[in-house]
């Protein structure tokens, strides 16, 4: 795995006119929209990565996993990066 081919900036894809799309990004068929990201990078997908997320209910202070969840916590499906790899801001 190459990350400079890697887009700079937050999405799986570049922010120029080329608009070119990260080749590790992908979407699972068999998946429903909200959850059918996939980073080959990472090995892992929209799915996966919610199993893994932890998120505070600071009213009640209770932890929730992702999954448990009735909404997508990882945003690959709209191409937000969650590899963290050149994460900065391009150029322009």
């Amino acid at each position: 795995m190459d990350t400079a081919k890697i887009p700079k900036g937050p999405y799986c894809h570049s922010l120029d006119s080329t608009y070119a799309v990260c080749p590790y990004w992908k979407t699972v068929k068999d998946r429903e929209r909200q959850y059918n990201g996939w980073c080959d990078f990472l090995g892992k997908g929209d799915l996966e990565l919610s199993k893994e997320m932890t998120l505070m209910n600071t009213k009640i202070g209770e932890q929730s996993r992702g999954d448990e969840l009735p909404f997508p916590t990882s945003l690959l499906w709209d191409q937000c990066k969650e590899c963290g790899i050149n994460d900065e801001e391009p150029e322009e």
